[in-house]
């Protein structure tokens, strides 16, 4: 078997478990720094995405390369031992951040090679060979364990099958090895020769890349410590707050901590605190749905402290809204008209600004004043979805789909379905508009 087969799977394993709670790993710090007398430790996502890459990439590469004896077969062995330390590398440096090392001392599993006075093992012969075969072929003198204290020259690396190699037909391990190096000394008379064998190497590298199994664990260990320190660490509860506006702040921190995302949603909820309606029974309906929203803010707190939250998929929602069953014939209009009424931009940025809630309400045109009661006119005569349909088809051919005035039409089309509880005020402002519409689909939820 002239190619080896690492499993790739193993590398999208490795990434999945990144990925699977990414904030720890975003901000998981290290000691990165060569500098072996370092303190404060780096951040590490960088360098942990960049081996992600690199381990992938790497890995696929060795899969490619063709050691049989062929015209690239030498240089397919040299990028085999060059790629091959790479992808070591990589595999250490991202268990070093996770605080586990492969246990190489003793270890000759693989080539067998204890070197001198058994000081050696796999870890150290593997860099001996690509030292000598491809990185410093003429210029070898580190690896006392396999080369004593003499400087090596590597001339040139031979087919197992060469003539000049099967010459030694009494040294079996030169003559049965798939490669041999040649190398000079000046403590010898002959050259050194140095057998190769490809299933020894793969054995090695195999052996090195499935340490990735060691590396998942221990993000798997960390993960789940950093669940139990946040279990343990009680979430502040509105009554240790002046305000409630300071309290729904604490949990956006929270939500940053604990999911690694979705911290704007409380922001959204201080916004919606923060905002009043100057109609009376719009007031009354927003207060109700306010006090319904603090109930689901706790059951939220609830969830963020077990940390449940990991699984949660409600954890923006802290009301019920209605089946969208209900409004099935609108939904796809809805959709696009919540989005684009939502100030995404205000509350998703990282700098605060509510200055969205009071923005003036837009002046609206004598057309769209006909189009409410064109549409008020066939709803009281009992007109088609069909009917309705063509309306909205035409409706948004005049006032255009880029128009403020579009979003309005559309929960207007809708309104004998989604106003059962409600009547919408169209000349409030985009939040407020955004807010009714919010409060629709609560009071039709509601009704299940």
């Amino acid at each position: 078997m002239d190619k080896i087969d690492l499993d790739l799977s193993l590398c999208n394993r490795l990434r999945d478990k990144i990925n699977e709670h990414w904030h720890f790993s975003y901000s998981k710090k290290a000691k990165l720094k060569s500098n072996k007398n370092q303190e404060d430790d780096d951040d590490a996502f960088n360098c942990i995405c960049a081996v992600l890459d690199r381990i992938y990439s790497t890995a696929k590469h060795l899969n490619s390369l063709d050691l049989s004896q062929s015209h690239k077969g030498v240089f397919a062995l040299c990028d085999f031992l060059n790629y091959g330390q790479v992808l070591i590398d990589c595999i250490t440096k991202i268990g070093n951040i996770y605080n586990v090392r492969y246990k190489a001392d003793g270890d000759i599993t693989s080539f067998g090679q204890g070197g001198i006075e058994n000081k050696g093992n796999d870890e150290k012969y593997f860099i001996y060979l690509r030292a000598i075969c491809s990185v410093h072929p003429v210029n070898t003198d580190r690896h006392p364990a396999y080369q004593g204290e003499e400087l090596e020259w590597c001339a040139n690396i031979r087919y197992g099958n060469h003539p000049s190699v099967q010459i030694y037909q009494s040294e079996k391990d030169i003559v049965t090895a798939d490669y041999v190096a040649i190398i000079y000394r000046n403590d010898g008379k002959y050259s050194k020769k140095l057998p190769i064998r490809i299933s020894q190497l793969f054995h090695y590298m195999k052996k090195r890349y499935e340490f990735i199994e060691t590396v998942i664990a221990a993000i798997d260990k960390y993960n789940h410590e950093q669940i139990n320190r946040l279990r343990n660490t009680p979430i502040k509860s509105p009554n240790e707050f002046e305000t409630y506006d300071e309290y729904l702040k604490s949990l956006e921190s929270e939500y940053k901590t604990r999911l690694g995302h979705l911290h704007y949603i409380p922001r959204k909820w201080r916004a919606i605190f923060k905002t009043h309606f100057e109609n009376p029974e719009l007031e009354k309906i927003f207060d109700d749905y306010k006090k319904e929203m603090k109930i689901g803010i706790e059951r939220i707190r609830e969830s963020l402290q077990k940390m449940e939250c990991l699984e949660d998929d409600s954890l923006a929602d802290p009301v019920p809204i209605c089946d969208s069953e209900v409004v099935s014939d609108y939904l796809e209009d809805l959709a696009k008209a919540q989005s684009r009424l939502y100030p995404g931009y205000y509350i998703e940025q990282e700098n605060e600004d509510f200055s969205f809630i009071d923005e003036p309400a837009p002046v609206l045109s004598e057309d769209f004043e006909k189009a409410l009661k064109g549409l008020d006119r066939l709803f009281q005569e009992g007109a088609s979805h069909e009917v309705i349909d063509d309306a909205k088809r035409y409706l948004s051919q005049i006032i255009g789909y880029s128009n403020y005035e579009w979003e309005r039409t559309i929960i207007k089309i809708a309104e004998p379905k989604l106003g059962k509880h409600i009547q919408f005020d169209y000349r409030c402002n985009d939040w407020r508009m955004y807010l009714q519409l919010e409060m629709a689909l609560w009071l039709l939820g509601k009704d299940k």
